[in-house]
Parts: structure tokens; sequence; C-alpha cells
């Protein structure tokens, strides 16, 4: 129960008669008087009583906190309060710490100083006007004294509440038979019926049962309670007095072995700075030469660089120069001037040039040779006709020819592969119960072999057209896929490769699509396509230098473009390998080819049909025997036929 603290004390209280503490009017509706000594209307009273309950819990006055009704009051409150409230005070009591609920400055000294029916403690000089003013005039206010309270033990409370149920509050005579949770009255069941019948009320049988079970259940608690916590204070006193013995050892310990470490350590610390101090001192005239021979090998770098640009504008017909003689004499005298730089430590310089060249012909064939290699070719596309189809493609993806001349076109919007013979439509394989959207497509034997883009899948047809095994879902572990491309089949090692692109990796299965490997590379950032060459795999990529040459086990042999050439590639889709060592990748987003020479060492590029006109977002490639080109034109949902007709230079 919260302690009351009111705002005035007593004395107050009669100084301010007649006027509401809350309003600080004259009510004419009468005045009420509460437990702290407010005096408040009925007005402030209503106003500030409970929405539900209607009735007052709280004292109106803001700086009074005093409880005018205690809230769900059961059997098993009434009692705990009594004993709660009897019990602290009896404890504050005996170490002079009671402080009277009116005036807080009086502390309790002997006498008259606690009220067992409102719970309240007063000094000397309150107690008498709570007994004449208490709030219900119907209350006996029994007051106590301080060594009478010291007295009372639990079975004298028992035999107290059991006391109170002797007469009715309202008048004597008749014996209590229920109790008013509302205004605490312990009444007689005529007075009850009479005065309270809209009260909420308990009698006296199940409080005296409530409170006598709850009474002797929490006394078994506590002396349960109070033996484990004595157990339990016997063996934290015990371990505690291990742990502290144990810490003694282990610090000592500690101390011990740190001394001997510190020693090593300062040991080993000087021989390394003297092993250190000694390899410096050593390699410093080292260093100081290596870097006075980059320096020059830079120097040299830039010259070689503008006499190989030079000879290069001059062999495309760019030269600034009136006439060949006088160019002629230029590139002598530049000539004579690289022969002078001496390049210590780094051997034979590749471009060997010398005083001899006397001769402007072969001085720009040497630095032609060094800059551009030793063949350039150039291309011109030739347009075919387009090849008929029975529906419109809506979007075309990988394509495949055969050795017999049939062509096999994924269809990524009509969920299907589309079978060409000879240039003339059979029929179709798949359909949207198996395909969503087929990107890569390969063909073994009687087996078509399908890369499905959004269903991260790979699936294997008969050419009947039925479904024969579908494996793979979407995800980065050994048996899935993330969005797979490109597809390839080596026929003499019967593998299948599979481009999977959003893992960045290539996987490798047997014809029965049973995994077998899977191989990746720092350089691969998203294969698009594969091709099998004779032993070797080309894999495009997503990025710069765009193709690899990998062995069939997936061993990087090389990157087959140069990182440092400038790419003409925008957004590489699928590309093939025609019968001269071209190798021809279709730019989506370019609306080009972009051709690639691969001699051993060296390749050039140039790309066709960069021209709207010509191609709409080509995707699908492949070659025939013949050198022709099947490209799968989606901007204008077509099959077109072309060839590249290249010419051949030396410079």
């Amino acid at each position: 129960m919260m302690n009351p603290i009111p705002s005035v004390s007593l004395s107050g209280f009669l100084q301010t008669q007649g006027e509401c503490s809350k309003c600080n009017t004259q009510s004419k509706l009468g005045l009420i008087l509460l437990d702290c000594f407010h005096c408040v209307c009925e007005d402030c009273i209503y106003k500030c009583a409970d929405s539900e309950s209607k009735q007052l819990v709280r004292c109106p006055v803001p700086t009074c906190r005093h409880c005018t009704l205690f809230q769900d009051r059961t059997p098993y409150n009434l009692l705990a309060e009594d004993l709660a409230f009897v019990l602290t005070v009896k404890e504050k009591a005996s170490s002079n710490k009671l402080v009277c609920c009116t005036c807080v400055n009086h502390q309790v000294g002997s006498g008259h100083s606690l009220c067992l029916d409102c719970h309240l403690v007063f000094c000397k000089e309150d107690a008498k006007y709570h007994k004449k003013y208490g709030r219900s005039v119907s209350k006996k206010h029994q007051l106590l004294t301080r060594e009478e309270l010291n007295k009372i033990t639990i079975e004298d409370l028992l035999k107290e509440l059991q006391n109170k149920f002797g007469s009715c509050n309202r008048h004597n005579g008749n014996l209590i038979e229920k109790y008013s949770v509302v205004n605490g009255d312990y009444l007689c069941d005529k007075c009850a019926s009479k005065d309270c019948m809209d009260h909420l009320m308990y009698t006296t049988q199940d409080i005296l049962a409530t409170s006598k079970g709850v009474l002797n259940k929490s006394i078994k608690k506590g002396q349960k309670t109070c033996s484990q916590s004595n157990h339990l204070i016997a063996s934290l006193t015990k371990e505690f007095s291990r742990i502290m013995r144990t810490k003694d050892e282990v610090l000592e310990r500690v101390g011990s072995f740190y001394n001997s470490l510190l020693t090593e350590i300062e040991i080993v610390r000087d021989d390394t700075l003297s092993k250190i101090g000694d390899k410096f001192e050593a390699n410093l005239e080292e260093l100081n030469a290596c870097i006075s021979s980059v320096q020059n090998l830079t120097d040299i770098h830039q010259r070689v660089y503008n006499y190989t640009e030079l000879a290069y504008h001059f062999c495309s017909g760019k030269h600034l120069y009136s006439s060949y003689d006088t160019l002629q004499v230029k590139l002598e005298k530049m000539a004579c001037d690289l022969a002078t730089f001496k390049v210590p430590n780094f051997g034979d310089v590749s471009f060997k040039i010398n005083k001899s060249m006397t001769s402007g012909r072969e001085l720009i064939e040497s630095f032609a040779s060094l800059h551009l290699g030793s063949k350039y070719e150039t291309g011109e596309l030739v347009l075919g006709p387009t090849i008929p189809v029975p529906e419109p493609l809506l979007w075309i993806n990988g394509i495949f020819l055969d050795k017999e001349g049939s062509m096999f076109v994924a269809d990524g919007n009509n969920s299907c592969i589309h079978i060409f013979s000879n240039e003339s439509y059979v029929k179709k394989v798949g359909d949207k119960a198996d395909l969503k959207c087929p990107m890569g497509v390969s063909v073994s034997g009687n087996f078509v072999y399908v890369t499905d883009w959004m269903a991260h899948t790979l699936l294997s047809y008969n050419l009947s057209g039925k479904l024969v095994k579908k494996i793979g879902s979407n995800g980065s572990g050994a048996q899935e896929f993330w969005c797979p491309k490109g597809i390839a089949i080596s026929e003499s090692k019967e593998k299948i490769f599979v481009a999977d692109l959003g893992n960045s990796r290539i996987k490798v299965y047997g014809l029965d699509l049973e995994l077998k490997s899977y191989f990746s590379h720092d350089d691969i950032h998203g294969p698009k396509d594969v091709l099998v060459n004779s032993d070797t795999l080309i894999v495009l990529d997503s990025k710069s230098p765009f193709l690899h040459l990998f062995d069939l086990t997936g061993t990087l042999l090389r990157h087959l473009v140069d990182r440092s050439q400038p790419l003409l590639l925008k957004d590489p889709a699928f590309f093939t390998l025609d019968g001269e060592n071209n190798v021809i990748i279709a730019d989506e987003i370019g609306n080009s080819l972009v051709v690639y020479y691969l001699p051993e060492n060296s390749y050039t590029q140039h790309s066709l049909g960069n021209d709207i006109t010509k191609f709409s977002e080509p995707t699908g490639i492949a070659a025939d025997l013949n050198g022709s080109l099947i490209i799968g034109n989606n901007g204008n949902k077509q099959l077109m036929k072309c060839f590249i007709k290249t010419t051949t230079s030396f410079v």
C-alpha cells in the first residue's frame, strides 16, 4: 500500500475549513474530509472520479499523492494489507524511522500512533484528530501505541480480523456478515441490503477462509525459501574461497610465464633488427640501380611509342610530311638516337634497332611489325536472304547448326526450340510446361540439350520432342544454376559445357546430365557463351578481356584478347567460329558483329554492320561448313543469312 504523504497538515485543515482544497471556493454542495485531511467539494469529487467505477481513487488536490480507495480489494488483499502494514510499521518503529502521515516533520514517539482500521500512522498530536474526523465515522479507528505495536503477532492479526466481524459498523447489535469493498465498512446483512446494494461485497466466511489459507501458505513458503537461501549462501561462500585460492595460483603462474616470454621476445627482437639492418644496407645500392634502370626504360618506351605511331601513320597514308625522302631522313635520325640508349640488366630489346638501318622503308616495316603484327585484315559484310519461319520468332537466343544442315533455334518468348532442315521449317520441341525462357541449344546424336535462363535448369529432349531429363534449380550449389546461358558439347570427350553466368563458372556434365566437375577463374566475370574447338574451350565473358582459352579440364591457357587494346564490344550475346579461324561475336547493344582474327600470338578486330538498317539487336549466331552465318536479328524478328568477305594486307 502506498504511504500517504498529504500536502497540508491537520493544523492547516482546521484553518481552511469551509473551503474546497482543490477549487478554493465555498462549496454549496457540501465538503467531504478525506484521509489526507483535504476538504474537497462533491463537485470536484465527481469530476475526478474514475470513469468506470465512478469512485474517487486518489485525492483531487494536484500536490497530494494520497490514495483514497484501494482497487481490486479481494479477501487476500485485505489480509495482505493488514499484515504488510503492521510488519512494516514494526520494522520502522524499531529503527525510529516512522513519520506521521499528516505532518512529515514529526517523528512518531510513544503514545497512540497506529490506526489498524485505516492503515495510517500519526504523531501523538494528530492521532486524536484522526479518531474524530476520520473518513468513515462508523470505523472504530483503533489506535495502538508504539509499545503495543511491538507486541502484536500474526496470530493477533487474525484474531483482530475475527473481532472485526463482531458487530455492524453502522450500529452495534447485529453480527457482521458482509464487507463493502467500496467504503471499507463491515456491515450486517440488513445494512448491506439497505444502503450498499450496488457495492462489491465479500462475506466474512470468504475473508477468514481465504486469509488463513494464504497466510499458512506464505509462512510455509517463507520457511522453505529461508532454508534454501541459507544452503545457497553456504555453497557460494565455499565456492568463493576456492576461486580465490585458484586465482592466486593462476596469477603466480602467469607472472612467471610473462617474465620468461618477455626475455625471449627481447632476444628475438634484437637479433631480427640486426639482420634487417644488414640486409637493408646490402640491398640499398641494388635498389637505387633498379630505380635508375626503370626510369631509363620508361624514357625508352615513350620514344619507341612515338616512333612507332609515326611509322603507323605513314603506312596508313596519314603522315604529315611532304615527301617520302623527308620522312626517311627523320626516321634515320631517330634510329641513331635510339642506338645511343643503354638498357642495363634488361637483356635483348625485342625491336633490335641499330645504326645500320639506312633505309627508311626497312625502319617503317620494323616498327609496323612490332606494333601491329604481320597480318591485318579488313572485312565487308555481305547480306543474304532471310529464312522464312511459320510463326513470329518472338525472341531469338541460341542457334546451333549440325553437319547435316539441320538448324536448332531457341525462342525465348515462345518457350520452345524450332527445328529447320536445309532452311525449311520442320517442327518445334518443348512447350511452356517444361521451358520458361530457353537460351542456349546444342545437339549430340539423337538428343537436344537446352539451358533455361529463367527456370535455372538444364534439359534434354529426344528428336521426337519428348522430355528425357531436367535438372537444376536457382542457387549457387554444385547442383544449381544462376541464369545458365551458352552450351557446347565435346563429342570426343562426351562432355557438355554450360556457362553458369550468375555464378561466374563453367559446369561440366556427361551426356546423361550427371555432373562431372565445374571450374572458375579470377578473370571470369559472368560467362555468356562457350565453344569447343578441338581440345580447347573458348569462353565468351561479360567483361574485358572477353575471350579466354581453356583446355577441356578447366586449366586457363591464355587470354585471346590483349587488355591494353581498345575493344569494340558493348554487350556480347553469343559467338561462333568459322573455318578461317575467325571468332565472330554478336554485339546486341552495338547492333553489329565483331570479328577477331586469332593467329598464334596476335589478333585484329573490326566491326561489321554497325548500322541499324543491317542489324537490330543481334543475339544468336552460328556458322555452317561453307562459311555462311545465320544470325538471329531480334529487332525485326528475323533469321538472317550473310557472310564476311575479308581482305588481308601486310605492312
